[in-house]
């Protein structure tokens, strides 16, 4: 469409200024202008599409060996920190699906830090001993026993309740009840083993209790079809 049939369509979107509670100049880079969306841009859950976009960073483990991730460091899996000669591959996107996925449905981020970086992201992987001893800075977070020197070992049940199940209440949302928790933790376990070749595959997180019994049906709902 051109400019004129996309506003026609959608409703002319409207510029409004940025402004600093204390009235001062704006800072050098941030933007003068947002702009807020007409109504007709307002969709419903099941007219949303979403798309996969950006793909500078992308490549197939086959073809080209890659020994970086340029992903956040919250979504970096335990192997690009402690095998920096191996590549990663599809395991390692895995892995960052699993948080992906607990993003969505939690309060925060599985694992999250006000700056993060290497260390206190691996500080809470750790919950076994597993390539103990190759982490440097190990003994910064954690004793000799791997006992949290602040605070205790969180499991993620535990987090499940505080950061999923809790926000619900507090909000009156339905809780996610017994079945479909065991499921769902069944599956990101499985997504994020600790050694990547420990780790299910795309095709098995696809057909994992959570998903044929939850995740997909919800899916064929909105879009009102039985297939995927």
């Amino acid at each position: 469409m051109s400019t004129d049939e996309l506003y026609k369509e959608f409703d002319k979107l409207v510029p409004k200024p940025v402004v600093l509670f204390d009235k001062r100049p704006l800072p050098e880079g941030v933007p003068k202008h947002v702009v807020v969306p007409g109504k007709k841009c307002e969709l419903s859950l099941n007219e949303a599409e979403i798309f996969l976009s950006g793909f500078g960073e992308s490549f197939v483990p086959s073809i080209t060996q890659r020994y970086h991730s340029s992903i956040p460091e919250t979504l970096v899996p335990p192997e690009v920190y402690f095998l920096p000669q191996e590549p990663p591959s599809f395991s390692s996107d895995i892995w960052s699906l699993a948080c992906t996925i607990w993003a969505i449905i939690s309060l925060r981020p599985l694992f999250e830090a006000f700056i993060p970086n290497a260390d206190n992201t691996i500080a809470q992987h750790v919950e076994s001993l597993e390539w103990w001893q190759k982490w440097d800075n190990r003994l910064e977070w954690y004793n000799d026993e791997g006992v949290r020197l602040n605070g205790d070992n969180t499991l993620l049940e535990e987090l499940f309740e505080s950061e999923v199940q809790m926000p619900r209440r507090e909000v009156g949302m339905k809780e996610i009840d017994k079945e479909e928790k065991a499921a769902l933790l069944d599956m990101l376990k499985g997504m994020m083993a600790f050694k990547s070749g420990e780790r299910v595959t795309a095709e098995q997180t696809k057909k994992s209790k959570w998903m044929r019994k939850w995740g997909l049906p919800e899916l064929w709902a909105l879009k009102g079809t039985q297939e995927y």
